[in-house]
C-alpha cells in the first residue's frame, strides 16, 4: 500500500503507511536491513516534500546501511543547504528518536524577547502496536543565554524537575534532573533528556 500511494505521489499517506511498517519491523525485531528500508521509505516521501532534514533524521537511524548511505549521499547538498538555512537562530522543530515511527519533539518559538519551549514526548513499550505509547508534555516560556536555557517545574503543580537545554549547530542537548516526584508529571518511563535534532525551522 505505501508502495502504491507512493508511485502516485500521495507522499501523505504513503508515509503513513511505512511508519507502520516501521512499527512492525521494530516490534518484530526484524533484522537492521528489513529497518533500514523501512525508515528510508518514510525518509524518501519527506525528501519528494521537500523536508530534508526530516528525511535526514530518518536515514540517520541506521546510517551505515547501504541504503541509507546511498541517500545520504545523493540528497547531500539539498540536506546541507536546509541546515545552513537555519543557522544562527534557535526557532524550530527538533526530534530525537522514541521508537516505532514516534519521535520525541521540542518546538522552540520567540516570545518577544524569551522563547517559548515546548516539549512533547513518549515511552513506547513493547505492545505499542496494540495499545500505543506512554506520553508527556510541557510548556514553558524561558530566557536564553549564552546557549543555554533552564525550565524548573513548580512543585505546587506537577513537580520539583528541572530541564537544562543547550543548544548547537541545529541540534539541542537536554538533561532532565529528577526531583522528589520521578515522574516529571509524564507518563510511565517517559524522558525528555538527550539529544535533539532540527528538522524544521518555523
Amino acid at each position: 500500500m505505501g508502495d502504491r500511494y507512493y508511485k502516485q505521489k500521495q507522499f501523505d499517506e504513503s508515509r503513513e503507511q511505512y511508519e507502520t511498517q516501521v512499527g512492525w519491523a521494530e516490534t518484530c525485531r526484524l533484522d537492521d536491513a528489513y529497518r533500514a528500508t523501512a525508515y528510508n521509505n518514510v525518509a524518501l516521501t519527506y525528501i519528494y516534500q521537500g523536508e530534508y532534514l526530516k528525511a535526514d533524521a530518518w536515514i540517520n537511524l541506521l546510517k551505515e546501511d547501504k541504503k541509507s548511505i546511498y541517500n545520504s549521499q545523493k540528497y547531500k547538498a539539498q540536506i546541507d543547504k536546509a541546515k545552513k538555512e537555519l543557522a544562527g537562530s534557535y526557532v524550530g522543530e527538533y526530534w530525537s528518536y522514541s521508537g516505532k515511527a514516534l519521535w520525541d519533539s521540542i518546538v522552540v518559538k520567540k516570545s518577544g524577547d524569551r522563547y517559548t519551549i515546548a516539549y512533547d514526548g513518549y515511552y513506547v513499550p513493547q505492545y505499542f502496536m496494540y495499545y500505543g505509547p506512554n506520553m508527556g508534555e510541557f510548556s514553558a516560556e524561558v530566557a536564553i543565554e549564552d546557549n543555554h536555557a533552564r525550565y524548573a517545574q513548580d512543585p505546587k503543580e506537577y513537580s520539583d524537575c528541572t530541564f537544562d537545554f543547550v543548544f548547537e549547530k541545529n541540534r539541542i542537548h537536554v538533561k532532565q534532573t529528577l526531583g522528589e516526584s520521578w515522574t516529571c508529571g509524564f507518563g510511565h518511563n517517559v524522558y525528555a533528556g538527550g539529544t535533539y535534532y532540527r528538522v524544521q525551522g518555523k
